[in-house]
């Protein structure tokens, strides 16, 4: 398993949506929406063969006098349903490639927030005390729901739970 550099949008896009949680953050749409806006956009792929397990997608952001900043909403996204071990592994060889990345621009700040189901969060903790990480308040949502308004308010009210009528 290795990392490297991607730049196919299309199997990028095909592991993103795959995953149980799939955070917009880290669509290929939305590095090329930060790209358009001036943002340096770089994209992490671990892979293992010929497939990808896990991305980070990080934005290179200039701030003033000659600062700055490298972040990764909801990076990295790893593969939930691969083995505790290979999963530990795909973390660390991101957040490796991540924090050199971070190193070599002589960042000010290296902001991530990762996409990492409450069931492997304790995971994290060990990348936390090796690199020293501390932890910061989320500056994106850390969970979405997305809800079709295309049906009647009606038909929406009727779907939902007795108890979220009620508060509504």
């Amino acid at each position: 398993m290795h990392v490297q550099l991607w730049a196919d949008a299309k199997t990028w896009d095909a592991f993103v949506l795959a995953q149980r949680r799939t955070p917009f953050q880290q669509t290929w749409a939305w590095g090329e929406f930060q790209r358009q806006v001036g943002v340096d956009v770089l994209r992490f792929a671990a892979v293992r063969g010929e497939k990808i397990v896990g991305v980070a997608q990080v934005l290179h952001e200039p701030w003033r006098f000659g600062q700055s900043t490298l972040t990764g909403f909801h990076a990295p996204l790893g593969d939930a349903t691969l083995p505790v071990l290979a999963y530990q592994e795909v973390l660390q060889l991101l957040l490796d490639a991540v924090v050199r990345e971070a190193r070599a621009r002589q960042v000010m700040v290296l902001h991530l927030e990762p996409s990492i189901e409450l069931c492997n969060e304790s995971m994290f903790k060990q990348y936390e005390v090796q690199w020293k990480f501390r932890r910061a308040p989320a500056f994106q949502p850390l969970d979405t729901q997305v809800l079709d308004v295309s049906r009647s308010e009606d038909r929406l009210l009727a779907d939902m739970h007795e108890k979220t009528r009620y508060n509504i």
